[in-house]
C-alpha cells in the first residue's frame, strides 16, 4: 500500500508539473499561443466548438470601419481568457485569424503581451520597426518588422500587433496621427508611452 501511495504522489507532481501556471496576481500570463495551439491551420468553426465544448461560442465580432463577422470566441465568459477567432469565406471556412485585445489578458503570444510598451517589442524582434499613426480605423498596426525575429514564427503563421495610446495622452503629435508610417525609434514616442492592445495570430 505504501509503494501505490508513492506512486500516485510522483504521477500527481508530473501532472502538476504540466499543467500550466495559474498565478493570482493581475495580468499574469499563464497561457501560451502559438500556430498550433489553441487553434491550428485548418481547425474550422465545427472542429474548434466540438473540442472546447461549453468554453467556445458562436458570436459576431467587431471589424475595422464598424463592420462585424461571424466567428468563435473562446472562454466567452472570461475576459481575461477570452479569444476571438475568425475565419475565410464561406467556400473555404478554416481559421484564418485569432486575437486578443484589451489591456490584460492571461494569453502570451510568443513573448508579447497586453501591456507591452515599444521597447519589449523591440527587445523581442531584435531590431526596430514600423507601424502606422494614431487616430483611425487602422491606426497603431505594426506594419513592418523588418525582418526581425517576429516576422517568423514557429508553425507557418504570422504575428500582428497593435498600440494604442494611453488615455491620459491628450494631445497627439500630428507626426503621428492618421495613414502615415511611424518608426519605433521616433523620438516624440517615448512620452506617449504607447502599449500593446491587440494581438493577433493569422494564417493565409
Amino acid at each position: 500500500m505504501k509503494k501505490l501511495v508513492i506512486v500516485s504522489a510522483g504521477l500527481l507532481a508530473l501532472a502538476l508539473a504540466d499543467a500550466p501556471s495559474i498565478s493570482a496576481a493581475p495580468g499574469s500570463h499563464s497561457f501560451a499561443a502559438t500556430c498550433t495551439s489553441p487553434v491550428m491551420r485548418g481547425d474550422t468553426a465545427a472542429t474548434i466548438l466540438r473540442r472546447f465544448g461549453a468554453n467556445a461560442r458562436r458570436e459576431t465580432l467587431p471589424g475595422a470601419e464598424g463592420a462585424t463577422y461571424p466567428g468563435v470566441v473562446l472562454y466567452p465568459r472570461d475576459p481575461q481568457r477570452r479569444v476571438e477567432i475568425a475565419f475565410s469565406d464561406d467556400a473555404r471556412p478554416h481559421v484564418s485569424s485569432i486575437r486578443i485585445r484589451g489591456n490584460s489578458s492571461t494569453w502570451s503570444f510568443g513573448s508579447m503581451a497586453l501591456g507591452d510598451g515599444i521597447p519589449q517589442i523591440t527587445s523581442s524582434n531584435g531590431r526596430a520597426f514600423t507601424f502606422s499613426g494614431f487616430e483611425w480605423d487602422y491606426g497603431g498596426y505594426v506594419t513592418d518588422l523588418k525582418g526581425g525575429a517576429l516576422s517568423h514564427l514557429p508553425g507557418g503563421c504570422t504575428l500582428g500587433i497593435r498600440f494604442s495610446l494611453p488615455a491620459t495622452v491628450t494631445s497627439t503629435p500630428e507626426a503621428l496621427m492618421g495613414d502615415v508610417q511611424v518608426q519605433s525609434t521616433n523620438p516624440a514616442l517615448r512620452r506617449l508611452r504607447s502599449v500593446v492592445t491587440e494581438l493577433s495570430l493569422n494564417w493565409r
